[in-house]
């Protein structure tokens, strides 16, 4: 279940978030599509592409270089955007090579508190979650970032995000 209410106030992106895809690991801002009464497209959209990858926290706890860890797989998951061919759906193609996004979950929490003798709910395991996942948003912002820089190009409308203006950031510094 999503709560829409909060995903659109935590959206760094302009417009507004709709839906999401079957499974809710993707939440975008989609832009819908005209189609006549011939099926012709008067007016292309922007769809979304579900570029999905997941980490094993208990492996990614047990390297020493999180921070390549993290940057091979958001060049992984950008390898795959990069290279979809996704002209059979037009509106899907056009989304995802304006926003170029991608998902890069986790599994396997529940392994890593049972390793360590956390238990759900318990200060230290909300602790440990809330640490780790705000690593692992750092890093794959930094990635990002970095394939920005060396491709010189950003998505779609980046310069009305709240990536580009710095206020995303204010939740980690405030």
């Amino acid at each position: 279940m999503i709560n829409i209410d909060v995903a659109n106030r935590e959206n760094p992106i302009a417009g507004k978030i709709v839906s999401s895809n079957l499974c809710s690991e993707i939440l975008q801002v989609q832009r819908p599509s005209d189609i006549d009464n011939g099926q012709q497209y008067t007016r292309l959209g922007s769809d979304v592409s579900c570029n999905l990858g997941s980490i094993n926290i208990v492996n990614m706890m047990a390297t020493q270089d999180f921070d390549t860890s993290v940057d091979t797989m958001v060049r992984a998951l950008t390898f795959v955007s990069d290279t979809s061919n996704l002209d059979v759906v037009p509106s899907i193609d056009k989304g995802n090579k304006e926003k170029h996004a991608i998902g890069l979950g986790a599994m396997g929490l529940a392994a890593y508190f049972a390793q360590n003798q956390m238990y759900y709910g318990d200060e230290e395991a909300l602790d440990f979650t809330t640490t780790f996942f705000m690593t692992l948003n750092y890093y794959s912002i930094k990635s990002s970032m970095r394939i920005a820089k060396e491709r010189h190009e950003t998505f779609y409308e980046f310069e009305k995000s709240t990536y580009a203006n710095g206020a995303y950031f204010d939740k980690y510094i405030n």
